[in-house]
């Protein structure tokens, strides 16, 4: 995960010399304290009762970008019920906490926010103040949540949202197909989100994919750092 980070920083780091416009969706279709006890995520990750890495990872990435001179208005937040993640009895650091106490979510983690956000960047949409994208900006989409796989061991495979709601491999390639931009980087994290791989890189744009596991696998937490993200290193 750590390399994973560093790659991403460096990427950003070189493209900002050449996009025009930095552009960043970021998708977790689950809450935290809201975990399916039947889901992959926690069959593969036993005792998170609170899934509090579904916030911790999201808003953690946000303030990566924000440091990194992405402008907060080119960052769209889709995460749970479209909420920042605020428990009364847990004092978060500030990395997950907006840097002027403002709110990270833009919007609600579900088809309809997801839809209208990747087709604005598309086509452009006004009411909700998404310009349309063009051959000189530079685009991030992260995801985050559970994943699923068509049938066992199928590499077609989908991310899932809020509503028990999913959005399948190919649909997500043809929504960011749409989209124009100079480059494209994609990471994923939801189990069996290598599926997604072979329908992206069937982009006629230039596109950097990075995914947490291979379609037939779960994803699995690689660290411990820092101790409230209840991650756990297996050696």
């Amino acid at each position: 995960m750590k390399k994973c980070v560093l790659s991403l920083v460096l990427l950003i780091l070189v493209v900002q010399f050449f996009a025009a416009e930095k552009y960043a969706v970021l998708i977790t279709g689950q809450a935290a304290d809201h975990g399916d006890p039947t889901g992959s995520w926690a069959l593969a990750n036993p005792g998170r009762t609170r899934h509090t890495e579904f916030w911790y990872d999201t808003a953690m990435l946000f303030n990566m970008l924000i440091r990194q001179g992405f402008e907060e208005e080119n960052i769209y937040v889709l995460y749970g019920e479209g909420l920042d993640y605020d428990p009364p009895d847990i004092t978060m650091p500030a990395i997950y906490l907006h840097p002027l106490h403002g709110q990270i979510t833009d919007y609600r983690a579900d088809r309809e926010h997801l839809e209208a956000v990747l087709t604005g960047l598309a086509e452009g949409n006004q009411e909700l103040e998404i310009p349309q994208l063009n051959d000189d900006d530079f685009l991030f989409l992260w995801t985050f949540d559970h994943g699923d796989h068509e049938s066992a061991g199928s590499s077609v495979v989908n991310l899932c949202l809020m509503d028990n709601v999913v959005i399948w491999d190919w649909e997500f390639a043809a929504f960011l197909e749409q989209i124009n931009a100079q480059k494209k980087v994609v990471w994923m994290q939801q189990c069996y989100s290598g599926g997604f791989i072979d329908d992206l890189e069937a982009l006629h744009q230039p596109i950097v994919i990075n995914t947490a596991s291979h379609y037939s696998t779960f994803a699995q937490g690689a660290d411990n750092i820092p101790v409230n993200e209840n991650e756990v290193l297996s050696e």
